[in-house]
């Protein structure tokens, strides 16, 4: 019983430290545009997120940007594959640890390769 108390009592403490979800989705429009959308951490002290990066899913996260919204476009990434984290600020500047990665999100900007050798038949109808 003490062991199960403390296993939920770890969970709410990271539920309560660290931003719920992280999920990433890759709108593809004229341009290859990543939105990054999170649900708010449920303390009312947050003060920002820290937004990381990563190419691989265990490798070490880079920092790309703090933001007050619970969205972000990043801008300026190459093509690539994608991962990312969070962190949540208080108003003291304590910070969460990360948060889970989010889905692997892959940016490709380039054009598909031209069609190989076209051949034209013409039908002359009289």
């Amino acid at each position: 019983m003490e062991r199960k108390i403390k296993i939920l009592s770890l969970v709410l403490l990271f539920v309560f430290l660290c931003p719920i979800f992280v999920q990433a989705d890759v709108n593809v429009g004229e341009n290859d545009i990543l939105t990054l959308t999170w649900q708010a951490n449920p303390e009312t002290d947050i003060k920002h997120y820290n937004v990381y990066w990563c190419h691989t899913v265990d490798g070490e996260y880079i920092f790309l940007t703090s933001i007050v919204e619970t969205q972000h476009i990043p801008i300026g990434l190459e093509e690539g594959e994608y991962f990312f984290k969070l962190s949540a600020v208080d108003n003291v500047d304590n910070k969460s640890e990360l948060s889970v990665a989010s889905e692997k999100a892959i940016l490709d900007k380039s054009s598909p390769s031209i069609p190989g050798q076209i051949s034209l038949t013409v039908t002359v109808v009289d």
